[in-house]
């Protein structure tokens, strides 16, 4: 979408800095004021300089990560590359260690959203209650320093383990997760609208405490709407599944609830998946599998139905072209032709 528009010059240094994608530029917005820095570390400067309720944005490329532990919201340009729309991934990653989620982020003040970014690493968490993750990719969690109490999950791709520890709660709507295991019986995790892939795995969150990725681990989570493909266990009757398709033949044996169903054939269900995982699988169905299958919300099932259909573009808009006006009007605006993804025409 094209748009002519009058700013005035407050506004165009902010939006001079999301039409420069050649440099690493973060964004810091304080209240109606705007600070911008440069370069690799410049998440760090926007960072350092944030309060509780300040949004950074960030551009494409590649960023130095932070310890996280305050309750701002980071957006980044996605989480990969879109070429059909001109979009490049912001990506967050440290050289040594992981990217830190700290306790701080313990309380409604205190609440860390991220938003469009590709962490290369596993991020490393502590005890935390306010967190949500939007449209974001990741190997993994770890969660070995501390317990998640409450974490948001929408529209992400986790491509290793998701590990949930002890006395954890977390919510994934409209993700692709692969081998989602609960450490303990008093873990939980609510997937709704999601692809969740097991193969069994043993993943060590304590140095002699493990946890297996299989449906019978997960005594007390929610699957409703979902697609599960697993080669394990069958669920155990603890758990509350609804609305799910699966291609193992008993996975379903323990559980009443009759609105979900087996299709042992990938093939009848999905357009590429057939039971080896890739990062770069979309989980699409077949034109049969959509009229056939749907969710308890009369949507498919999976990660297009629902109220969130998986999409990886950011909500908010990516300025993609800008041409300015050499000089000002003499009441100090400038004429702006931009170019943005994600607009919506009013």
């Amino acid at each position: 979408m094209k748009r002519l528009f009058l700013f005035n010059l407050g506004f165009f240094l902010y939006c001079g800095l999301l039409c420069a994608q050649t440099s690493l530029i973060a964004s810091l917005k304080h209240g109606d004021e705007i600070s911008v820095y440069y370069g690799e570390k410049a998440l760090q400067m926007a960072h350092d300089a944030a309060v509780d309720g300040d949004v950074i944005t960030l551009s494409s490329g590649t960023f130095s990560a932070v310890y996280f532990n305050k309750g701002v919201t980071i957006r980044g340009a996605g989480m990969e590359a879109n070429p059909e729309k001109g979009t490049e991934a912001t990506i967050v990653r440290t050289t040594y260690g992981l990217p830190q989620i700290g306790s701080e982020i313990d309380k409604a003040s205190h609440k860390l959203t991220f938003e469009g970014v590709f962490f290369p690493q596993r991020l490393q968490i502590g005890d935390c209650s306010n967190l949500d993750i939007i449209k974001c990719r990741f190997p993994g969690l770890d969660q070995r320093y501390g317990v998640v109490h409450r974490i948001g999950l929408i529209g992400c791709k986790i491509t290793d383990d998701f590990v949930c520890t002890a006395n954890s709660n977390i919510t994934c709507v409209n993700c692709i997760i692969r081998n989602p295991s609960c450490q303990n019986n008093t873990a939980k995790m609510q997937f709704l609208n999601s692809m969740v892939w097991f193969n069994g795995a043993r993943y060590g969150v304590h140095s002699s405490n493990y946890s297996y990725a299989t449906p019978g681990n997960h005594l007390y989570s929610t699957f409703e709407n979902c697609i599960i493909y697993s080669t394990t266990s069958a669920f155990s009757n603890t758990a509350n599944v609804i609305g799910c398709l699966s291609n193992l033949s008993y996975i379903f044996d323990n559980i009443e609830d009759s609105t979900n169903h087996v299709v042992s054939d990938l093939a009848e269900l999905f357009v590429t998946f057939r039971g080896d995982w890739s990062n770069t699988e979309t989980f699409e169905l077949t034109d049969s599998a959509k009229a056939r299958y749907f969710g308890n919300d009369s949507t498919e099932v999976g990660i297009y139905g629902g109220l969130a259909p998986y999409d990886p573009t950011p909500t908010n808009p990516q300025i993609t072209k800008c041409n300015v006006a050499s000089k000002a009007t003499v009441d100090g605006k400038l004429s702006v032709d931009i170019e943005v993804v994600g607009l919506k025409e009013e």
